[in-house]
């Protein structure tokens, strides 16, 4: 999984507003019937025994075996990232 800095750098903004400097980002990926995938961000205060923690730029994610194999080539891009989903 691919981060841009200025996504980081926005994710970081968010946390601090949400006070919420030690959480985590769960990265959840939904296989839509058409073959894409959605993406979706969420904060999260512990991890699961199935999930797989990463971290860049300072940054803490998670993310489950289900959601892995869509992860590998996915980017959180500077101009697509919905910060609303993240609180």
């Amino acid at each position: 999984m691919e981060l841009t800095t200025m996504a980081a750098d926005k994710i970081k903004e968010v946390l601090v507003e949400e006070n919420a400097k030690e959480s985590s980002l769960r990265v959840i990926a939904v296989p839509n019937d058409n073959g894409s995938v959605q993406y979706m961000l969420t904060l999260e205060q512990e991890s699961q025994p199935d999930d797989t923690p990463m971290t860049l730029d300072g940054l803490k994610f998670l993310f489950d075996s289900e959601s892995a194999p869509y992860l590998e080539k996915a980017s959180i891009l500077d101009g697509q990232i919905d910060l609303a989903q993240i609180h």
